[in-house]
């Protein structure tokens, strides 16, 4: 289940005008502007919705073992303390409202 339910809620939080009613959107001359801008995004995410692959870090990870402490602390680049829903939630998500959308769909 996890990146599609994590990848609803980037949606909701970035585009919260989808989860509005239908009576709310019918008539609206943005409504069109909107659709398209969410279809965007779906195919924009597909690839990572629906991926069945693995990503493997073993490369990464040997980087890391090979470090020094004092380099292990400046770095702290443990991929296992990475916190997905709080990275997408977070991170990502106001990211994308920042600089991609350039302030749209945030709330205020």
């Amino acid at each position: 289940y996890g990146w599609p339910s994590l990848l609803l809620e980037a949606q909701k939080r970035l585009l919260p005008a989808l989860h509005i009613s239908d009576d709310k959107r019918k008539g609206s001359a943005a409504s069109a502007k909107t659709f398209e801008r969410h279809k965007n995004f779906a195919d924009l995410y597909r690839p990572f919705a629906f991926y069945e692959g693995r990503f493997g870090a073993e490369a990464t990870e040997e980087l890391f073992a090979g470090l020094s402490p004092q380099e292990k602390e400046i770095f702290n680049f443990d991929l296992a303390s990475i916190d997905w829903e709080t990275y997408i939630t977070a991170t990502h998500v106001p990211g994308l409202r920042k600089f991609v959308l350039k302030g749209r769909g945030s709330r205020k």
